[in-house]
């Protein structure tokens, strides 16, 4: 146990719901500014410098907090676009001004039932709480002034599949936000695979955990031609179980590495035993390839298909099971993105009813106050 006199500095995951009281019992705090989460070192570095400032005697780190009335859906957490870009903008300029050592801005975590769901803003002053208050304050401000931006629409599966086939330029990524693994969720969502293939798509790719059809594949081997039912196994929120039938076109550890800085900072990554199933191939480009995989993974490098010999650019349609994560590995092989409203344990609209412990009066379920 450290005492009050002990100087804490925390860094936290911009998802996080941060409850007023961490902030009381730290020093500072310090929130990652970027989704995709890319900034982690920068973050790291200047939350030990404050420390050692702190130890030192060079300035006294005074918190303030503020929790607007809001759930800022998940659609809205990319720095890089949308409502949150000024806003993390206007985070960023605050640090340089006079007095103040750190701003920070998390867009909290919709799918975690705790009294703390929801946006934090927490800004750090030089022994001023006033002025950290008054800096917390209007960002406040300035996020509720945008609560009408957060309102999440996006096209359904069937939609979006037709989208991108129909696009020109390719390939587009298909996000599909009911089934985001790094939230929680199965997986081995089937909507938009079901989708593909009713709609007779080619040159798609889809990744589904399934380690009971991987086996399959093993045990069948290279060439085979394999029945499978794929996917919907964990549960009934994620679409049904599909009859696949297909050829088996790759076998692999399931391991890869990530040498670029992408979502989260990991380089090393192992989906566990992955095969490749070429569907309705009937010719080179046709009908589409299904990655099967042994562990739930994230979609958060692009490596995860290109280590079993799936080239992105010769592809028309790359389906990713995630919101905001994957775009730090798919917009620099994408033409465009199209973020899918799909059922799941992370979809997008997910009632109010469903909460326990989370502000009945959030602004997005009808609340009104900031």
């Amino acid at each position: 146990l450290m005492g009050p006199d002990f100087p804490i500095v925390v860094t936290h995951d911009y998802h996080g719901n941060v409850p007023e009281q961490l902030v009381r019992d730290a020093t500072a705090l310090i929130i990652y500014k970027t989704c995709p989460h890319i900034d982690q070192p920068e973050r790291g570095l200047q939350a030990a410098e404050l420390l050692v400032r702190t130890v030192r005697g060079e300035v006294q780190p005074v918190c303030a907090v503020v929790k607007p009335n809001l759930l800022f859906n998940i659609m809205f957490h990319n720095t890089s676009a949308g409502p949150m870009q000024p806003l993390m903008e206007a985070a960023i300029a605050l640090e340089a001004e006079p007095g103040i050592l750190a701003a920070s801005i998390a867009a909290g975590y919709q799918y975690a039932d705790v009294p703390a769901m929801g946006p934090t803003i927490v800004v750090v002053s030089d022994g001023d709480a006033e002025l950290a208050q008054r800096a917390a304050d209007r960002l406040g401000q300035l996020m509720w002034a945008r609560r009408d931006e957060l309102m999440p629409t996006a096209p359904n599966s069937a939609t979006a599949v037709r989208q991108a086939m129909q696009s020109t330029q390719t390939p587009v990524a298909l996000f599909e936000l009911g089934d985001n693994v790094g939230g929680g969720s199965a997986g081995d969502a089937t909507i938009i695979l079901q989708e593909l293939i009713a709609q007779k798509a080619d040159g798609w790719v889809v990744t589904i955990y399934d380690p009971e059809a991987v086996q399959q594949c093993m045990a069948a081997g290279i060439g085979a031609q394999v029945a499978l039912r794929v996917g919907g196994k964990l549960d009934d929120q994620h679409g049904p179980t599909l009859n696949i039938a297909g050829r088996v076109r790759t076998l692999h550890d399931g391991t890869y590495e990530e040498t670029e800085r992408r979502h989260g900072g990991g380089r090393y990554f192992n989906q566990g035993p992955t095969a490749v199933v070429e569907v309705n191939r009937s010719a080179a480009g046709k009908g589409g390839l299904l990655v099967l995989n042994s562990r739930r993974i994230t979609p958060f490098s692009i490596h995860q298909i290109t280590c079993v010999g799936i080239q992105p650019h010769q592809q028309r349609i790359l389906v990713a099971k995630g919101a905001v994560a994957p775009r730090a590995a798919y917009e620099p092989v994408s033409a465009r993105i199209i973020e899918v409203d799909t059922a799941g344990a992370t979809a997008i609209n997910r009632p109010a009813q469903e909460y326990q412990l989370a502000r009945p009066d959030l602004y997005e379920w009808g609340g009104g106050d900031a």
